[in-house]
């Protein structure tokens, strides 16, 4: 069983290589968990079998949804904008495409560089005044969660998620 699982480990390990500190961080608590099952770590393990037996499975279950989170069945399509779609329309809540009721938007770190260097060095006092407030937009659905882990816009319509490092 303990081969089982290492085997089953490396593989979720290396599909959330590169995942924010948050995921990485949850995987590794699951994995202490359910190795520590696996090896009868631990004091109580003869007295509270069923108990022990079932935080693992919780374990299990939990590393299963973080991979799940990167390869969930219902695939909504995602949309990336460059920055001048983002310049044009910040009000993101307010997005829609014609024949999709669900959709996420990724922000990638070279748009979100881009429209943070524009606020301050473009010409144009209107792109600047239009980046500054795409930029306190952005911090303020920071507030809804982890951007890197996705926050809804709208809820059951619409999502924002951000890459935290370059593809």
């Amino acid at each position: 069983m303990l081969e089982e699982y290492r085997r089953f480990g490396a593989i979720v390990e290396a599909l959330l290589r590169g995942q924010p500190s948050d995921t990485l961080n949850a995987l590794a608590e699951t994995r202490r968990e359910v190795l520590s099952v696996i090896q009868h770590e631990g004091s109580l393990w003869a007295d509270r079998r069923e108990d022990v037996l079932a935080e693992a499975l919780r374990a299990l279950d939990t590393e299963v949804g973080l991979r799940d989170r990167l390869y969930g069945e219902e695939e909504a399509p995602a949309f990336v904008p460059d920055t001048n779609a983002l310049l044009y329309n910040a009000r993101l809540e307010n997005w829609q495409f014609e024949g999709v009721s669900t959709f996420t938007l990724v922000l990638v770190p070279t748009v979100v560089s881009e429209v943070d260097r524009l606020k301050v060095e473009h010409r144009n006092d209107a792109v600047r005044d239009r980046a500054d407030q795409l930029i306190r937009r952005l911090k303020e659905y920071r507030r809804r969660g982890l951007l890197t882990a996705g926050v809804p816009l709208v809820n059951g319509r619409s999502y924002l998620l951000a890459i935290a490092v370059e593809p």
